[in-house]
């Protein structure tokens, strides 16, 4: 028995099998890997019934290049190099206090009228917590009521907010602009969808409308969502209690700096200049405590 066999048995409590250190050869398939590579790059800008399969691309291989090959060969490269160009994601994970909004489209008979309803849908993904008011369309007025109503609903206002692509709060959408970008909000307004506009809703006014969703949102605070042993307005509480605790540290902050008469007075016309005040002032006081 070698030192290496040794040193291996070390290494491995179980045999490690074995293990290949070059890519298999494809003669016959080989010259024309970046014919193939050049197709499926070809296909994500190709309309989805009209890209090519792997049959397809064998077909074309045979036809046109004179590939000998078989089939399989073919497929399997065409299977490890769709695993490779698979679109990832990285997990969303929100911080504590976040909120997040967007609007949402159901058929509902308002005043005996069928009809498109808009509403729009806050949440809170830290608590599982939301607030739906609807709409007759989506328009910028929607939009800002929206938020005075959530934040009454909640008791608390945020000072910053993700969105979801709508564009009355989005000037411009980078990358493709999916639906999973901002997944929670997303998912919040498909439950509303399935779970509160499930039997098509009926009222006399929208104000009927919007009496009905807040019973609703306040009724599913009662819920368990997921693992959690707390109910959601349970976790809501917890989540506005941080959000207070946050306004006093910041609140102490300032009045600490009020102290300080050249932040308190000073009137600078750049506010980058401002701010360097605030930054040194802050900083000293760190230090002295």
């Amino acid at each position: 028995m070698t030192r290496e066999m040794i040193a291996k048995m070390y290494r491995f409590s179980l045999p490690s099998g074995y293990t290949r250190f070059k890519s298999v050869a494809k003669p016959k398939l080989g010259s024309l890997l970046p014919v193939i590579d050049r197709i499926l790059a070809e296909n994500y800008v190709a309309p989805v019934n009209q890209r090519h399969t792997a049959k397809r691309i064998f077909e074309q291989l045979r036809d046109e290049h004179g590939y000998g090959g078989g089939c399989t060969v073919v497929k399997d490269y065409v299977r490890r190099s769709r695993v490779r160009s698979r679109e990832t994601f990285v997990a969303l994970a929100h911080p504590p206090r976040a909120r997040t909004g967007d609007f949402g489209e159901a058929v509902g008979v308002i005043g005996d009228v069928r009809q498109k309803a808009h509403f729009f849908c806050m949440d809170v993904p830290q608590s599982d917590a939301c607030f739906v008011k609807a709409y007759p369309s989506e328009t910028m007025e929607a939009f800002l009521d929206g938020h005075v109503c959530a934040f009454a609903f909640f008791g608390w206002v945020r000072l910053s907010i993700l969105y979801d692509k709508t564009r009355i709060a989005v000037a411009k959408i980078c990358g493709d602009g999916k639906g999973n970008d901002e997944g929670k909000v997303e998912e919040l307004v498909k439950c509303v969808r399935s779970h509160f506009m499930v039997p098509i809703p009926r009222t006399a006014t929208y104000d009927d409308f919007d009496a009905e969703l807040e019973r609703r949102c306040r009724a599913r605070q009662e819920e368990r969502a997921g693992h959690h042993t707390e109910t959601i307005g349970e976790r809501l509480a917890a989540d506005l209690a941080g959000d207070c605790q946050e306004l006093r540290v910041q609140k102490r902050l300032w009045c600490r700096l009020n102290e300080w008469r050249r932040i308190a007075t000073r009137y600078d016309k750049l506010a980058t200049n401002y701010m360097a005040g605030v930054f040194l002032a802050a900083t000293i006081i760190f230090w002295c405590n």
